[in-house]
């Protein structure tokens, strides 16, 4: 790379401080402007007018950052804001930035240009001239300076008040990173001699096992250049002794710009890259022009990624893509890092959890994102700033995401990573434009997929003609196009996750059928969990530009209902559920054959749109406890063995029958991995085993892998198993619970015990007397103090959905999260249970209604309590006990009796009866009989 050598100038101590921050690029040198700026603010946007660029501004500030990370707005004093994380120091509207350069004597006759990496709104002058504005969100605005030597006053002004003309998006939402104004990234002099090379291009051609670089030469005009140039291109493995290069012979003393193209034949040993195997190369073009140099370099990786009928593959082999959603949640800064090592951190977390593909949410990341995805293998798609909105009915916006488009494609179209590409999120209208850039964009480089939008014509789905995947939650309406588990309620039909049966046998096949392309489960999961309280200290020991005051808010309001002592067994219990729903959504899209993956939504927390808490990690990427990443893995890895079953509760006596089935999408063919299973009691006893012969497993394969038959001993009392899989000689293994009853499990009655349907007078009277009573209420009877079951926890967030559902009329979620309950509690002798919600809950669940018991006494605490959400707070109760009078009362809200077809309903009636008949049945809590009249709606 050249470096140019500055001859006789003036030297002075501050020449000697500038010259110490160059640093080689491309062809030439680039001084580093990071450092202490004048500053001022400019709310009422009068800075033009009044020529803020010829004076010296009042106040200073550090670059490169934002204007929240100085605490230069306002402080923010609206601590009851719940909507999403707030700004400590927000600020919207004009900033003005200021410094003194030096072009040094070297740099004339050169090119020279302003490089801000990342901004808004930007407008630069060089002294008193106006070099112009510049609105990408995605890409740098780079300025072209050519000033003479010397000294300079350099301003520039941001406005994160004037958005280009798009449909939002997360790069300038409130939700997630904050619509900050600042600059980010590298800020840069940059200089070259005076003529040098732009957009530069490599693409690798697979059939061909060959390498084609292309790109432009340009040139100062009245550059004059005798004789011919050369154009050396260079690429060479990052690990290996490899080497490639070519040599071409350029004109350039015709019209600028120049066009060159070198193609370089590869061996065939050259290292591919993909998520296994992230092989990358070093590409030199060097340019020797007459006196003149410049020399490009950049890191690229060999792949073809394309898609083969239905599904997607990777240098020919079919993958799967373990997607995750990205909306920019980085709320230590408020806007993404900009340094590849952070990046890399990100990325190997999502990896642990088996993720290998990352869709970002209406944004683009930073130019570090696509290195560090590049290093660690990971499938990107990032998204032009639309979120909704019709493109043929605003014109400016089409052009603007066409513009930006293009500038993306330039500016990272290189990265092996960026495989896919959108216009955006969820848009409604403009098909035909929409499709006209997709055109644009292919002609213009066809080294991706592309695709017109995530989840768009949402009300009325139907794949567009020229895409080359669809991402979507429905391939048509109704419940039968669904691709992904779980739904809001304004959205119905709900999800198999939501609606049942529990089993493992749904798959997306029915809604992928007749779709000619890849199909990618859109925001799948969604599933809430209650909020965890300390991580609330994160926010102000961090020193970050958010503060968490909604969570502050959410813990009051529990505190206030005089709960506060159950938010950490809230959040536990609810994070179990989660993880459930989870792992049956993903379960059911490695079972679909010929599907293209899912993108969760999310494996963080989002923490805006009413604060969506629907991660197994925080905001931070910090693990919240719920789960291993190992075990995680198991159900979302490259490879994972799956069972087919019908049902979890089964009947002592019964035959259990499973079908067996792998998805491998890993990068080799396994040979001799033959499927193992074995059915475990909680002790680790055996009860079955059998293996199936497996001689090998190609990569990309679903296969169908023999099945599961074991006759179910009958128990005396109910047992839990596990069905365990694994893959002999690996690491791949699964596995599943099944609940096992009694098959003669009818409740006995007990002459102790009064079972009763209502709170009528007869059941008064044994309460009176000192009777033991179970009451198991028609469900009918206690719809006024009670919501509906549920088993899913809820959809998002309870407070934005709702809100939504009002408006449009439609049924309201119940909003809950599962249950906590105390496993040890004699109540649950005859019926094994977790603290949580597990699958044998489901029908138990649904056909129940929880009271709501907020007129009971602090201290009261349901035996089986249902979490509700945080915005309700509701104390809810499925089964509880008091002494009412001289009695004592156990109450079930589920509708037992009317499930005497189920084995874990049997049980649990079984079980209950036990206990109001047994001396342990001893409630301390007390309800008055009014207290109790009231509840039950007598």
């Amino acid at each position: 790379m050249k470096q140019h050598v500055s001859r006789s100038i003036r030297i002075s101590v501050v020449v000697i401080a500038l010259l110490a921050a160059f640093t080689p690029v491309r062809g030439g040198q680039a001084w580093s402007l990071a450092g202490e700026w004048q500053f001022a603010l400019d709310l009422p946007g009068a800075g033009v007018a009044n020529h803020w660029f010829k004076k010296t501004l009042p106040d200073t500030i550090r670059l490169p950052s934002t204007t929240d990370e100085r605490r230069k707005g306002t402080p923010n004093t609206n601590t009851n804001f719940v909507k999403h994380l707030s700004r400590a120091f927000p600020y919207h509207g004009a900033a003005w930035y200021q410094r003194e350069i030096i072009i040094p004597d070297a740099w004339k006759g050169g090119h020279t240009s302003l490089f801000l990496e990342r901004t808004k709104h930007s407008t630069v002058w060089l002294d008193d001239t106006l070099l112009g504005e510049q609105d990408s969100l995605a890409t740098p605005h780079e300025y072209t300076l050519n000033a003479a030597p010397g000294e300079h006053r350099l301003t520039i002004c941001i406005n994160n008040k004037l958005h280009p003309p798009v449909n939002g998006g997360h790069q300038l939402s409130e939700d997630t990173q904050t619509d900050w104004n600042g600059i980010v990234g590298r800020i840069e002099l940059r200089h070259t001699d005076a003529v040098w090379l732009k957009n530069v291009r490599v693409n690798y051609l697979r059939q061909e096992r060959a390498i084609e670089v292309s790109g432009e030469i340009e040139k100062l005009p009245g550059t004059v250049l005798k004789g011919r140039s050369s154009l050396r291109v260079t690429a060479q493995p990052w690990r290996g002794t490899g080497k490639y290069s070519g040599t071409q012979v350029c004109d350039l003393n015709g019209a600028s710009p120049t066009q060159f193209t070198q193609r370089l034949k590869l061996d065939a040993n050259a290292a591919l890259w993909d998520e296994f195997a992230p092989e990358l190369y070093d590409l030199s073009v060097k340019l020797e022009a007459g006196a003149f140099l410049d020399e490009v370099r950049l890191s690229f990786g060999l792949r073809d990624f394309a898609r083969q009928g239905t599904q997607f593959t990777i240098n020919g082999r079919p993958t799967f893509l373990r997607g995750k959603h990205d909306a920019c949640v980085y709320p230590q800064t408020g806007y993404a890092p900009m340094e590849t090592e952070s990046w890399v951190s990100i990325f190997k977390i999502a990896k642990e959890y088996g993720i290998n593909h990352y869709r970002f949410h209406s944004w683009c990341p930073p130019e570090a994102a696509f290195a560090a995805a590049d290093e660690v293998g990971i499938y990107l798609q990032p998204e032009l700033p639309n979120f909704g909105g019709d493109l043929s009915k605003k014109p400016e916006a089409a052009e603007f995401t066409k513009t930006e488009g293009l500038r993306i494609l330039k500016a990272y179209g290189n990265h092996p990573s960026f495989v896919m590409f959108a216009l955006g999120n969820e848009m409604g209208g403009g098909r035909d434009v929409r499709a006209g850039i997709i055109r644009d964009f292919r002609q213009a480089d066809n080294r991706r997929l592309y695709a017109q939008a995530s989840n768009y014509e949402l009300s009325d789905p139907q794949f567009a003609e020229g895409d080359d995947y669809w991402t979507t939650m429905r391939t048509r309406k109704g419940a039968e196009g669904a691709v992904r588990g779980s739904f809001a309620h304004c959205d119905a039909p709900l999800g198999f996750v939501q609606a049942g049966p529990p089993g493992t046998t749904y798959d997306f096949s029915a809604a992928i059928a007749g779709v000619p392309v890849p199909v990618i489960g859109h925001e799948v999961g969604q599933y809430e969990v209650f909020p965890n309280f300390h991580e609330i200290t994160k926010y102000p020991r961090l020193h970050g530009v958010l503060r968490a005051w909604n969570l502050d808010v959410f813990r009051e309001r529990l505190r206030a209902k005089k709960m506060l002592d159950q938010a950490d067994d809230f959040f536990r219990a609810s994070g179990a559920l989660s993880v459930l729903c989870y792992r049956a959504d993903i379960e059911a899209a490695l079972r679909t054959r010929g599907f293209g993956g899912f993108q969760l939504l999310d494996l963080q927390d989002f923490p805006g749109q009413g604060t969506a808490l629907v991660g197994i990690l925080d905001s931070f990427m910090d693990s919240k406890g719920f789960i291993e990443p190992k075990a995680w893995r198991e159900f979302c890895g490259p490879t994972v063995p799956l069972a087919i079953m019908e049902r979890f509760t089964w009947s002592g006596g019964e035959t259990f029958t499973a079908g067996l089935k792998v998805a491998h999408y890993g990068p080799k063919t396994l040979t001799k991995a033959n499927v193992q299973w074995r059915l475990l009691e909680e002790n680790g006893q055996v009860m079955g085993m059998g293996e199936t012969p497996l001689a090998e497993l190609a990569p990309g394969t679903f296969a169908d892998l023999g099945s599961v038959r074991a006759g179910l001993p009958t128990f005396a009392l109910p047992h839990k198993l596990t069905l365990e899989l694994r893959l002999a000689g690996t690491d791949f293994r699964n596995s599943y619970p099944l609940w096992v009853y009694p098959p003669n499990n009818t409740a006995k009655p007990l002459d102790s015990v009064t079972v009763c349907r209502s709170l009528d007078e007869q059941t008064l009277n044994a309460l009176t007397k000192g009777q033991r009573v179970l009451l198991l209420p028609e469900l009918k009877s206690i719809t006024a103090n009670s919501i509906e079951g549920f088993f899913a926890s809820d959809f998002w967030c309870y407070p934005m959905f709702r809100g939504i559902s009002e408006r449009a009329k439609k049924p309201v979620a119940p909003g809950t999260l599962g249950i906590l309950c105390n496993p040890k509690h004699p109540a649950f002798t005859l019926f094994p249970t977790a603290f949580h919600t597990d699958w044998q809950w489901f029908h138990l669940l649904m056909n129940s209604r929880p009271l709501i018991l907020d007129d009971t006494p602090a201290n009261f605490r349901p035996l089986v309590q249902v979490i509700d959400n945080f915005e309700r707070n509701h104390k809810l109760g499925v089964l509880f006990e008091a002494r009412v009078g001289a009695g004592k009362l156990l109450v079930c809200t589920s509708d037992l009796p009317g499930m005497s077809d189920r084995p874990e309903a049997r049980q649990l009636l079984s079980s209950l009866v036990f206990y109001a008949g047994s001396e342990q049945f001893n409630p301390a809590p007390e309800l008055s009989l009014a207290t109790l009249k009231k509840l039950l709606n007598f």
